[in-house]
């Protein structure tokens, strides 16, 4: 499943442009400014947590450079757990969302995260791409009740293909299959293994 982007050469803006009383750091990102509050960034990471109380310089600083990141991806993650907003995940922003999480130890943002693809998953017009996809990501960011769940819902597209070979030659050409780990691509093919023997006992 291809992750969709946001629309290039469209400047974007959010409530985080402005700052207000409340605010009390700006983080950088991009030469762009996102004023933010310590307190909610410190509750939802522990890494900011740790920035901003322990004996770090950014303890002290009015700004706070974020290099390699974007305006966009930051803007997302401010929205997904900033008291505030608490904007949804999205198939747009799962995949960097993830990254983040795991990046800047945001335990509540995985599981949201995780929660989304579950509900994915578990929709009747979810694609095996999009199930697949999901898969991947569980393997990577160490998600095992989705890792679990994906699995199952993969095998039961093979139940519903009349053809289940087809469908192990569609996994072994899906990059996200070639990228998952060793252990995960086992359970994966054991599964499928388990569910063809079922289908030649009945």
């Amino acid at each position: 499943m291809a992750t969709p982007k946001h629309p290039k050469n469209e400047i974007r803006s959010s409530v985080f442009d402005e700052p207000s009383d409340k605010t009390d750091v700006a983080l950088v990102v991009e030469g762009r400014r996102l004023h933010v509050i310590k307190g909610a960034l410190s509750a939802a990471s522990d890494v900011f947590h740790r920035m901003f109380n322990g004996d770090f310089k950014e303890k002290q600083e009015s700004e706070v450079p974020l290099p390699g990141k974007t305006y966009d991806d930051i803007v997302d993650l401010l929205l997904c757990i900033y008291p505030s907003e608490l904007g949804p995940v999205t198939k747009v922003t799962v995949d960097r969302l993830l990254e983040l999480a795991d990046e800047y130890q945001m335990d509540g943002l995985k599981r949201k995260c995780e929660e989304f693809l579950l509900t994915l998953c578990r929709d009747e017009s979810t694609l095996q791409g999009e199930v697949l996809h999901a898969l991947y990501l569980a393997d990577k960011h160490s998600m095992p009740k989705l890792l679990n769940a994906a699995i199952q819902i993969a095998k039961s597209f093979r139940l519903r293909n009349p053809d289940g070979y087809a469908f192990d030659i569609y996994l072994e050409e899906e990059q996200d299959f070639v990228n998952l780990g060793n252990e995960t691509k086992f359970k994966l093919m054991a599964e499928m293994i388990d569910c063809f023997q079922s289908v030649l006992s009945v």
